[in-house]
């Protein structure tokens, strides 16, 4: 078993992935399917609107969440919902919410994370429902929102790739599971960074013909193409000069200046860095570790390239 194929019976079995089969049992007892007005069982339900979407999203928090975690439960009412809404090609548009809470100390926290991502994210908050005479703290949220092109994962066909990229710039908050690359962030970069997907999708470039993967390396390269199965264009940087896509991939394979093979000054060649980063149209994606940024250089000429990793590193946050 080949380690995609590994990896898909994992997550198969992750409570995580499993927790989302009620979704299927309330649509079934409701009558809807996903041809079903408003694409239920989507990211958000998706209501035509002339030559546009409305999309609406809503979440409800567990019980536990909200107790032990109040000011970022708060916080995750907004930026979980704003996420779905991206996630279908959209932008936020508004905000209500339902808070019941045992008192005002309670309630404050978790309105006080609210704000703050409400601010951080330019979401307004226009109304809600607020209880302060309940035994615990519960939370829920809905926002709108508006894509001039949908986004929805009732497209997507057996045998196709499916790309993960996620922004490792954060850490786990407490002892959940929960990653958090968002808080203490520049509110523009956030802000940026979400109008990525509504951007890809107006200009029509959701698709795998419109990727371009690169690496220095002919082993990862072979890797690549193995996994990928042809669904995108995968070279070596050398091979794809001149060559422009909406998308470009650029995968250092290296974790450090030990492990990287043909040393440092290859991995990190300035020539071959501006060249993979420039083959994209709209997006560039640097998949490394940023611990190359920490290795020890051996030589002036080592030192300026791993200064220029490091103006890299300090663009992308």
């Amino acid at each position: 078993m080949n380690c995609i194929s590994s990896l898909a019976s994992s997550y198969a079995q992750n409570p995580d992935i499993t927790g989302k089969l009620p979704i299927s049992f309330s649509c079934s007892q409701l009558g809807l399917s996903k041809k079903s007005f408003g694409f239920p069982g989507d990211d958000a339900a998706a209501i035509p609107d002339g030559n546009s979407w409305k999309l609406i999203a809503m979440e409800g928090f567990m019980n536990e969440f909200v107790e032990s975690e109040p000011w970022f439960a708060g916080w995750c009412s907004v930026m979980v919902n704003l996420s779905d809404i991206i996630a279908m090609g959209g932008r936020g548009l508004a905000m209500t919410n339902a808070i019941w809470a045992p008192d005002k100390v309670y309630a404050e926290k978790i309105l006080s994370g609210m704000r703050e991502a409400s601010e951080t994210y330019n979401i307004p908050i226009v109304g809600g429902h607020t209880n302060l005479k309940t035994d615990r703290p519960q939370l829920a949220a809905t926002i709108l929102g508006r894509a001039d092109v949908l986004i929805t994962s009732f497209d997507a066909v057996p045998g196709q790739a499916l790309v993960v990229i996620s922004d490792q710039r954060g850490s786990y908050v407490g002892e959940s599971k929960n990653f958090a690359s968002f808080i203490g962030v520049n509110p523009k970069r956030l802000q940026k960074d979400n109008e990525i997907l509504p951007a890809l999708a107006e200009k029509k470039l959701i698709s795998s013909e419109d990727i371009l993967v690169t690496t220095p390396y002919n082993a990862q390269k072979n890797l690549l193409q193995k996994e990928l199965k042809g669904l995108a264009d995968v070279g070596t940087v050398d091979k794809f000069q001149g060559l422009e896509k909406p998308i470009a991939i650029y995968s250092l394979a290296s974790t450090d200046s030990e492990n990287a093979p043909r040393g440092l000054s290859f991995v990190l060649n300035a020539n071959r860095l501006n060249v993979a980063i420039s083959r994209a149209k709209c997006l560039s994606i640097v998949v490394g570790s940023p611990e190359l940024a920490n290795c020890m250089p051996k030589n002036v000429e080592e030192a300026k390239q791993i200064s220029r990793f490091c103006k890299i590193l300090s663009f992308m946050d």
